[in-house]
């Protein structure tokens, strides 16, 4: 996926108290959705749309559970096993995503499905989708804590750092608790790009840590 340019002025994005956010489309609800609540009821042995939602929210929530199980085994594992459990771990995350969507088409209210759809997203690398989730939540409830920090990592997964630098600026004057989760995130993001800059130029990395200083020593 290409990466953003880093440091231009920040984009009118998305968060919480932030003016002028974006515009998201609903994810996308399950293939075959019955088009009425009867329909729904006469083909179901779950009784009715509420529980059809929470059903498909808990197989979400096993499936990431899996997922990070999975995570963990890599990590011990010798190297040729691997790949293997690589794809097994792709896998558990590409059916939590569907099994979320599922959950918020039958319930778009239901925030927590768009807390573990933007998690998954975020695993599987699909930064841009896991903003637009986690906005998506936080537009409904901004003192979502556990969607701010997947819409952090999801913008920093951007390489937003720009955005980042605003965002945490206007949460400190309006949410304190908020900012801080933002900032932990940056530190997350600078250990990891202090041992492999990928596409980043070193400037930028060492831009972003110099900022970091300044802001943790204030906040300190």
């Amino acid at each position: 996926m290409a990466q953003r340019t880093r440091f231009l002025p920040p984009l009118a994005l998305l968060v919480v108290t932030l003016p002028a956010a974006a515009q998201f489309e609903d994810p996308p609800a399950p293939n075959e959705e019955p088009s009425s609540y009867d329909t729904l009821f006469e083909q179901s042995d779950l009784g009715n749309v509420s529980q059809a939602a929470r059903f498909a929210f808990s197989s979400g929530q096993r499936e990431l559970q899996t997922a990070e199980k999975l995570a963990q085994k890599i990590a011990e594992a010798p190297a040729d096993k691997r790949a293997h459990l690589e794809e097994k771990r792709q896998k558990a995350l590409e059916g939590a995503a569907e099994s979320f969507q599922e959950a918020i088409g039958y319930n778009a209210e239901l925030l927590d499905a768009y807390t573990g759809l933007g998690t998954a997203f975020r695993k599987l690398g699909r930064y841009e989708e896991a903003l637009q989730v986690h906005a998506k939540a936080l537009q409904a409830d901004a003192g979502r804590d556990g969607d701010v920090r997947g819409w952090a990592g999801s913008m920093l997964g951007l390489n937003m750092l720009g955005d980042a630098t605003v965002a945490y600026e206007r949460l400190s004057a309006s949410r304190p608790g908020q900012a801080a989760i933002l900032l932990d995130a940056m530190k997350e993001w600078l250990a990891e790009k202090q041992q492999d800059p990928g596409d980043l130029k070193p400037e930028d990395v060492q831009r972003m840590a110099d900022w970091i200083a300044q802001h943790e020593g204030a906040a300190g």
